[in-house]
């Protein structure tokens, strides 16, 4: 597997052409070969793919409104053409609607969606790229999770999936099972760690963090076999918060995390 990074992670360096240019130095510099990030509104794509290959770092995935997608082609036309510009055959797209999340049956229309404009993506020769959160984790009674419908329900010709080690933790499921469900459907998966806060005051409570990998309560072992087992090709680091370090040795602490467990 390789390294990337979502460079949100350190976002209060950004802000500029100028910026941008170093924070993909610095990352670059660390080790990571990839990225996953918004095109930034102060560039063009152009722009922001010529920094790219500047660096030597790849652009994992581009993307989308899917809502836009379902309702224009031409909106389906242009993540295309984005997608060709930055060489990857990803396009990914956002959460389900909240009307969809709430019944078996949402989750199952939703799907057809999916599958509908995954279809015409199809015939370019890319593929959907869908990132659950806790969400999609939601139990629907005698065992049935949101998430093991979107996985039966949707084209694997066409559908593919960015799972994340926090938020399947959140969900309360074992991470290495859930990487296996979507074996051949995931080339990309986020990495960060689940942490518990100490000194809580009452018994029942949980503070739960964002964390480095390796900082936290996540079996990294099983979680990079399970990667490697099912061709998982990129391990990409986010992180929505840094608490004890700034944004670069909060990055560079998950750089040797990865490191350390195999990555």
């Amino acid at each position: 597997m390789k390294k990337g990074i979502i460079i949100g992670i350190l976002q209060k360096y950004l802000g500029d052409k100028e910026k941008l240019d170093e924070v993909l130095g610095r990352v670059k510099e660390m080790g990571y070969e990839a990225i996953q990030y918004i095109i930034p509104d102060y560039v063009t794509p152009e722009e922001y793919k010529t920094l790219l290959d500047k660096h030597g770092l790849k652009y994992l995935c581009v993307g989308a409104k899917f809502q836009a997608m379902s309702e224009n082609p031409q909106a389906i036309q242009d993540a295309i053409k984005l997608s060709d510009l930055f060489e990857t055959d990803y396009i990914d797209i956002d959460t389900l609607p909240v009307e969809n999340r709430k019944s078996v049956e949402g989750y199952k229309e939703y799907a057809k969606k999916l599958n509908a404009v995954g279809a015409e993506v199809k015939k370019a020769g890319k593929k959907l790229l869908y990132h659950p959160h806790a969400l999609e984790f939601a139990s629907f009674g005698d065992g049935l999770i949101g998430l093991d419908i979107l996985i039966r329900e949707t084209d694997p010709e066409v559908i593919n999936f960015i799972l994340d080690t926090h938020w399947m933790s959140c969900g309360g499921v074992v991470l290495a099972d859930w990487i296996r469900k979507v074996e051949g459907r995931m080339k990309i998966i986020h990495f960060k760690d689940y942490a518990i806060e100490p000194g809580i005051e009452s018994c029942e409570q949980v503070n739960k963090r964002f964390a480095e990998v390796g900082q936290g309560n996540i079996d990294w072992p099983s979680v990079v076999a399970a990667c490697k087992e099912t061709g998982v090709e990129y391990a990409v680091v986010e992180q929505d918060s840094c608490y004890d370090l700034e944004p670069y040795g909060c990055a560079q602490r998950s750089y040797d995390g990865m490191v350390k467990y195999g990555v």
